[in-house]
This record gives structure tokens, C-alpha cells and sequence, in this order.
């Protein structure tokens, strides 16, 4: 590939356990081409560069691949799903690209999943941690990938575990009008009426402070009296949005 895939929103660490992604802090002591006498041991590069900065992990010659992080397993039971990105010229109806994690601590060890993807792009999977049934994540410490017949490479980036939280998040924890926090401000409260005296200037909104630090925010002051001001919050997954 001569670039990688689309950066992955930002998340805040409680929300996140990266094993392999320039967009977080990857945990440490992490081999990634352990020697489990897969056929691509020789030809794997863990620091590929398309081009772009962004680091992948290519794998040519795959029939199956570990990775190893048994010197700093990670308690992963309070996340619900399994990331990756991956892209390969292989085709997904005779090539069955699969992937668990493996655990050593209570519960299923492992168990293998497909990986749905779409020859020849950059394909985001996210698998729940229910569908890997039996499993707890409660000691994960190797990743396992199979399915490879040998002769066909993968591409491999953003491999974390994570959880729904403030990337969902578009509240206010704050919302000032001429530098002052509004009467009655709650974060659930959207809808707010400010008095003033006759002859008072426009009333401006002076901040408006987000609970999740990587939201942004959209304000439409009022231009009269009697007049309406806005505050639209998107929240950091891009989508989730909320109207003060």
C-alpha cells in the first residue's frame, strides 16, 4: 500500500488498550514477529512505511502470525471490542483472514473469528468481545492471526481493544454569557432564556467548556433582542452532536 489507513478517532486512554497504532500509546514489550514457525518469520516487516509516516506491520508469506505480549498481558475485561485494520490483494471468498486474542487467565484460551474485508483497500473491523464467546479478556497476552495460504501478504494497523465512551460524549460542563456561567446550567439542560434591562447590549456567549476534551464546538451568537444564541457540541467520533 502506498498509504495507510484512515487515523482512528480520538479516545481517551481509560477507553482504549493499543497494541499496535501511531494514533495512541501501544503498550510496551511487544514482539511482533514471534518465531511460531509461520512461513512469513523471515520476510515480515514490523516498521513498514507506505510513504505517508504512518507505520504498518506487513506481513508477506502468510499462512498465520503472532503477536506476543506475554511479558505485559493486558486485563482488556472492561473492553467490548476488538479493532484492526488490514488490507491484502487476497480474496475474501478462498482467503479466510481470522484473528483472536489469546488469554491466560479465566475462560475460553482462544477462538478463532473471520475478519470481513474488501480486497485490495483498507477494510476497519471492529469485532465485539461477545462474539468471541467464552472468552473474559482478562489476562490477554498474544494475538493470533490464520488463514493465509503462504503466498499472499496482509497489511495490519490500529490493533487495539476499546470501549464506547467520551468519544460520545457531546455535553457542556460549562456556558458562559458575557463571562458569567448562565443561571441554572446543567450539562442536560439545553434550552436556556437570559433577561436583561431595557436598553442592555446584546448578550454574547463568552465560553462554552466541553466534557470531552477532543469535542469541538459551533457558535452562533445572537445578533438582537429579543434573539436566540447557539451552541452545537460534536462530539470527537465525529457524528454525535448536541444543540444548546
Amino acid at each position: 500500500p502506498a498509504t495507510g489507513p484512515s487515523a482512528p478517532p480520538a479516545r481517551d486512554a481509560d477507553d482504549v488498550i493499543s497494541i499496535f497504532s501511531d494514533a495512541y500509546t501501544d503498550i510496551t514489550g511487544t514482539n511482533f514477529n514471534p518465531n511460531w514457525g509461520q512461513s512469513g518469520n523471515s520476510t515480515a516487516n514490523i516498521s513498514y512505511d507506505p510513504g505517508d509516516g504512518n507505520t504498518l506491520l506487513a506481513y508477506p508469506n502468510f499462512n498465520y502470525q503472532g503477536i506476543d505480549f506475554a511479558t505485559n498481558a493486558q486485563d482488556a475485561s472492561n473492553m467490548e471490542y476488538l479493532h484492526l485494520d488490514v488490507k491484502t490483494p487476497g480474496d475474501p471468498a478462498t482467503f479466510i483472514l481470522k484473528v483472536t486474542p489469546i488469554n491466560n487467565g479465566t475462560g475460553v484460551a482462544e477462538l478463532l473469528l473471520p475478519i470481513t474485508y474488501t480486497t485490495g483497500t483498507w477494510s476497519s473491523v471492529d469485532i465485539p468481545i461477545g462474539d468471541f464467546t467464552g472468552m473474559t479478556w482478562d489476562s490477554v497476552f498474544q494475538l493470533k492471526f490464520d488463514g493465509g495460504n503462504g503466498t499472499t501478504a496482509i497489511y495490519l494497523d490500529n490493533i487495539y481493544f476499546w470501549k464506547p465512551g467520551s468519544e460520545a460524549d457531546a455535553s457542556l460542563s460549562d456556558l458562559q454569557v458575557d463571562s458569567a456561567t448562565i443561571s441554572g446550567f446543567a450539562p442536560v439542560v439545553t434550552s436556556y432564556s437570559y433577561e436583561l434591562a431595557v436598553g442592555a447590549s446584546t448578550p454574547q456567549i463568552t465560553a462554552a467548556t466541553t466534557t470531552n476534551l477532543f469535542a469541538t464546538t459551533s457558535i452562533t451568537q445572537a445578533t438582537s433582542i429579543p434573539g436566540d444564541a447557539t451552541v452545537v457540541v460534536t462530539a470527537s467520533d465525529g457524528s454525535t452532536t448536541r444543540a444548546y
